[in-house]
């Protein structure tokens, strides 16, 4: 029952924990969300996703405690004194308590290649955010040359990953987890909501999965509601009590000098630091009146919208000039043109792709025979 039983001094530590698993995986999610077709139905893999999160971690909360409450029963202690956290759970007290099972090699192969799995899961979906986002940046150049960035990152995060294997790699990594999976991702998850609930627009986003569902997600003044006073205020408040109430970082016995807080500190602020620096960059670059400058800033560019033509004709963005970006299929009619005489009298004088048409060169185009909804 201990892990039924509810202690209401600490919901606010929960909510952090919440907070921050989500603030650090919308990133992941949003890098493989846009390998999906441009119509798919993202409100209810955002359900099932959200749900099933919950509902996992409920499950795994009797898996640990059941592992814990026999090491307690074990020793004779109170449960409470038994129960660790972060690093000291996966890697001291489950341990310990796996190793006074029966057949316990059993029990202790099991259990390290669930953190092996574990591991290599998490790391799929950061490996390929950062890759994806490093790619995307210089796509004429690198996009061919996918494999090859990402063997680049993958050796970079390992040499950096050696830091925590040294003698003192338990310190750092204790260091890391306090701060750069909390403040960090909050503060980025709170940027993240007010610029789509007030920069970019609830009803404008709203609008947007309207055009790839068809429909308006349910309840429509739910979400912004939420997005715009709940969520904002919630990630607020939760980063002024955890700041006010937050204490030296401790590892077992030992507590880390003034100096750790610091560096602390500089791995949480490191990732977020971007975010005003490339408002400063794209301000210093703007012309004309500051005011004015960040006016503009603040709406979409002709480029924002979707890859494809006829999915930017839905969304009534920008037309695209780019020349290999396909206008649209031959029985497309974007403008509602329905008029057969139109139709046929410019049939017959156009013939896609065919050269020895002159009176209209500049429609000459090779229309792909199937294009896929996700412009790859």
């Amino acid at each position: 029952m201990f892990y039924l039983t509810p202690e209401w001094e600490r919901y606010g530590e929960m909510l952090l924990c919440k907070f921050s698993f989500h603030c650090l995986h919308v990133s992941g999610l949003i890098t493989l969300a846009s390998y999906n077709r441009f119509h798919n139905n993202c409100f209810k893999f955002f359900l099932v996703i959200t749900f099933g999160n919950s509902a996992t971690s409920f499950f795994a909360g009797f898996v640990i405690f059941s592992i814990v409450g026999f090491m307690a029963h074990e020793m004779g202690v109170p449960v409470k004194e038994v129960a660790a956290q972060g690093a000291g759970l996966a890697f001291i007290a489950y341990p310990e308590a796996v190793a006074r099972l029966p057949v316990s090699p059993l029990w202790a192969f099991l259990f390290f290649f669930m953190l092996l799995t574990l591991g290599l899961g998490t790391q799929f979906t950061l490996i390929e955010t950062v890759t994806t986002t490093i790619v995307d940046t210089w796509p004429d150049r690198l996009r061919r040359f996918k494999s090859y960035v990402l063997a680049l990152v993958c050796l970079v995060m390992y040499l950096c990953g050696l830091i925590i294997c040294t003698k003192g790699g338990m310190y750092v990594l204790q260091l890391m987890d306090n701060y750069c999976a909390s403040f960090s991702a909050l503060i980025i998850g709170l940027v993240e909501v007010i610029v789509i609930g007030w920069v970019y627009g609830a009803e404008r986003f709203l609008n947007d999965i309207k055009v790839m569902m068809g429909y308006y997600p349910f309840p429509y003044h739910y979400w912004r509601l939420m997005w715009k006073i709940v969520v904002p205020t919630l990630i607020t408040s939760i980063l002024i009590f955890t700041i006010m109430d937050l204490k030296p970082t401790e590892y077992g016995a030992y507590e880390y000098p003034e100096w750790a807080t610091y560096v602390g500190w500089l791995f949480s602020l490191a990732s977020v630091s971007a975010i005003p620096f490339v408002i400063v960059l794209k301000i210093c670059k703007a012309r004309g009146p500051v005011l004015q400058r960040i006016r503009i800033l603040l709406e979409p560019t002709e480029e924002w919208g979707p890859k494809l033509q006829m999915h930017r004709m839905e969304t009534h963005s920008p037309k695209h000039t780019d020349s290999q970006v396909p206008l649209a299929l031959p029985n497309y009619d974007p403008e509602g043109y329905n008029d057969s005489e139109f139709g046929d009298n410019l049939g017959s004088k156009i013939s896609v792709g065919d050269d020895s048409c002159s009176e209209f060169e500049g429609l000459r185009l090779n229309i792909p025979s199937r294009v896929s909804e996700t412009g790859v």
